[in-house]
């Protein structure tokens, strides 16, 4: 149930925030140590502040506390990365999300594949400048993009870990905002300025990634599935593949996963075992479940996909436009 009532000195949200950033902010205002008896209090149902999910009932139920006075498309375009994960979501639930009607959260399937995708990030550039200018720290929506590695103001790597004592950034329960000064809310050991060094791909994907954030249309999931079986000559169902269907696909696939183990695309997937054995295949970047299947599958798995076979100036036209 939405609440309509106001918690107490709930903050306003800062232009590009995280929505969960928000409650993440108003908990460390209130001086109190226990965020699980925070959250009892002001949420009802949906209590998980990490990033598995697309979509969470919860980013309806803080942003119900401003009803009266800002907009749900402020939610959409400055507080979630909706915008972006919306080109890869069928049209039945992209109109749920923007019609405020979609009561479930929603995931993609095969996360754990994808580099950056349930860690929370920062900049400790943007650390430092957003205390100097807000008096506060907090969680940028940009940064928590898997296909975003180092900050787009400050071409910084953005920080996720600590290297000292494996401190990792997975939910906003005991350490809620980025760290002060960049050291380690653990250890309060000293974690890297390292600029970003990015290669041509990983720039323009980085560039698309924030073109696509800013434009309000969804759904050209239809249209990418259509691309790869174009480009690879293949049938519409799955049901008429042949077996010459099968080979090329085949071939396609070693390609794809050559890009993902020693090319451009190797900074942003995982699926590695501990003594770096490569394991077999997952269905998240397998292409007949790319093309065929129904599940959601992460953006990074179809953009890499789409380079196979296209060049950066179609793919732009057809998730941008």
């Amino acid at each position: 149930m939405m609440s309509n009532h106001i918690p107490y000195h709930f903050p306003l949200p800062i232009a590009g925030e995280h929505i969960h950033s928000v409650l993440a902010r108003y908990h460390v205002m209130l001086a109190k140590e226990d965020m699980p008896k925070t959250l009892r209090e002001t949420l009802s149902g949906d209590r998980n502040l990490n990033l598995k999910s697309i979509w969470r009932g919860n980013f309806d139920e803080i942003w119900s506390f401003y009803d009266s006075y800002l907009g749900r498309e402020q939610l959409l375009s400055e507080h979630t990365p909706f915008w972006f994960d919306a080109k890869f979501l069928p049209d039945s639930i992209v109109r749920q999300v923007v019609s405020g009607k979609l009561t479930d959260s929603i995931s993609f399937t095969g996360i754990k594949n994808i580099n950056y995708q349930r860690v929370w990030r920062w900049c400790p550039e943007c650390v430092d400048e957003n205390t100097a200018c807000y008096g506060v720290r907090y969680w940028h929506v940009i940064h928590q993009l898997p296909s975003v590695i180092s900050c787009p103001k400050h071409d910084l790597t953005l920080n996720y870990a600590c290297p000292h004592c494996h401190f990792i950034q997975l939910k906003l329960m005991k350490y809620e905002l980025p760290p002060r000064q960049n050291k380690c809310p653990m250890c309060k050991g000293e974690m890297e300025y390292k600029e970003g060094e990015l290669s041509n791909e990983s720039q323009w994907l980085q560039s698309l990634t924030l073109n696509m954030l800013s434009v309000k249309s969804g759904n050209k999931l239809n249209a990418i599935k259509t691309s790869l079986k174009k480009a690879i000559g293949l049938p519409i169902t799955e049901f008429e593949l042949s077996r010459a269907h099968r080979a090329r696909i085949k071939d396609f696939q070693q390609v794809m996963v050559s890009s993902i183990a020693e090319g451009n695309y190797k900074p942003y997937f995982y699926f590695w075992s501990s003594n770096d054995k490569r394991v077999a295949i997952p269905y998240s970047i397998n292409l007949i479940h790319l093309m065929y299947r129904d599940p959601l599958y992460p953006p990074l798995c179809y953009i890499a996909a789409l380079r196979l076979c296209y060049s950066q100036q179609f793919i732009e036209a057809l998730l941008v436009a």
